[in-house]
């Protein structure tokens, strides 16, 4: 059809018949439709931030309120942050980008760093439980 799609009697240009067509698919909250679609670009991407978000809350899984005082969960807290900035930053430095870059495409690297990060403080304070807890939370976060 080399970019005509016949509507009726007259021809129209095949890419604004798409345009309308990915507008529809927006609208109803099925993007997965649209020409050209990739998760890794469109979704992941603008999700990243609240995925950073979710791996250091559930990183807080480590803390331990009742044993711990103030300061000791403070310190675990700025550490499960600091690992996640840091594991960030190795990230964009093994893809040659800025350290403090988001990316511009999220891959199975990025999405395994905010499953395994979370989980690693609880498994250096050998709270197994909690370590599982946090793997079991951010896979099916990642998953969903």
């Amino acid at each position: 059809m080399s970019g005509k799609l016949l509507a009726g009697s007259a021809t129209v240009p095949l890419v604004r018949h798409w345009s309308v067509i990915d507008d529809w698919f927006s609208r109803r909250g099925v993007p997965h439709f649209i020409v050209d679609y990739n998760a890794r670009t469109d979704i992941w991407t603008r999700a990243y931030p609240w995925l950073f978000v979710a791996a250091a809350l559930v990183g807080l899984n480590a803390l331990e309120l009742e044993d711990w005082s103030g300061w000791q969960n403070l310190a675990v807290a700025v550490g499960v942050v600091a690992l996640l900035v840091a594991s960030q930053a190795a990230l964009n430095g093994l893809r040659r980008r800025p350290l403090s870059a988001r990316p511009e495409r999220v891959d199975v690297a990025e999405l395994a760093m905010f499953v395994v990060i979370p989980v690693l403080p609880s498994v250096a304070l050998a709270q197994w439980g909690d370590a599982l807890t946090s793997l079991v939370e951010m896979a099916a976060l990642v998953t969903l």
